[in-house]
């Protein structure tokens, strides 16, 4: 499977996302999805083998990771 298709905006994700939802939102291949989910620090409730994430968490960690790497650059 290539990069995900069928991206997905924002406002179109449920309230609750699994690794291919977070896989159409970034556009990118689901295995992406699944690391992301098994990364330390994600905000990843699993349920036996599903992966879930609250959408708005989901959207709190992103701004953190793109606040992070600013600080980094910036430090450079």
């Amino acid at each position: 499977m290539g990069t995900a298709k069928n991206r997905l905006m924002f406002d179109e994700l449920p309230d609750v996302i699994g690794p291919r939802e977070i896989a159409r939102y970034l556009g990118c291949h689901l295995t992406v999805g699944y690391e992301l989910v098994k990364r330390p620090g994600f905000p990843v409730i699993r349920i036996g083998r599903k992966y879930l994430v609250d959408k708005n968490s989901f959207s709190k960690w992103l701004i953190e990771q793109e606040t992070q790497e600013t600080q980094k650059a910036v430090s450079i």
